[in-house]
């Protein structure tokens, strides 16, 4: 795995060891990063369930400000931390449940213009960070949730699916704030 675009191109990563770690694919990744193309430059980024920190570091390499990684194992910490170091990025890492972390950082009033979502498939924990994440929105910003092909979108108040891409037996699916009327 390597970041695909911007000044840390082809710099590689490293994922933790493990079944608890599925990085998105490169393929799925590149067009991702087409699409956001124009969203990144001076973003501030949130990588929640960052697994190995790729979409984070990729968001960093083609111009993002900053990241905030969040997963709550240690191998991942190590490993985002190794990456991060690798491409030249000094970012913050927390290593602790992911919609606590989410639940701290609306009480911090933090804002972001980019929230990556991709937990353990499944789990229902994609679902729980939707809601916590429409609190974390920068006016303007996009959140892009990583899932199973076979899953059906998340209906969450206050959120718009936008738009949707499907990459083998993955879907990206993305959100912004729902415009209130009147």
């Amino acid at each position: 795995m390597r970041i695909i675009g911007g000044t840390a191109r082809g710099r590689g990563l490293v994922a933790p060891k493990g079944l608890s770690t599925r990085p998105t694919g490169a393929r799925a990744r590149e067009a991702l990063f087409n699409i956001l193309s124009h969203r990144l430059s001076g973003a501030s980024v949130l990588d929640a369930f960052a697994g190995s920190g790729a979409l984070g570091l990729e968001a960093l390499s083609r111009g993002a400000k900053d990241c905030l990684f969040i997963d709550c194992d240690r191998a991942a910490q190590k490993a985002i931390a190794a990456n991060a170091r690798a491409c030249g990025f000094e970012q913050e890492i927390w290593c602790m449940d992911t919609c606590v972390a989410m639940q701290r950082l609306a009480a911090q009033g933090r804002r972001f213009d980019v929230i990556f979502l991709d937990p353990p498939y499944g789990t229902g924990l994609l679902e729980q960070a939707l809601g916590l994440a429409v609190a974390l929105l920068a006016p303007g910003a996009l959140i892009v949730a990583e899932d199973s092909r076979q899953s059906s979108a998340i209906q969450k108040d206050g959120l718009v699916l936008t738009d949707e891409r499907r990459y083998g037996e993955n879907v990206l699916r993305f959100y912004a704030a729902q415009r209130k009327e009147g």
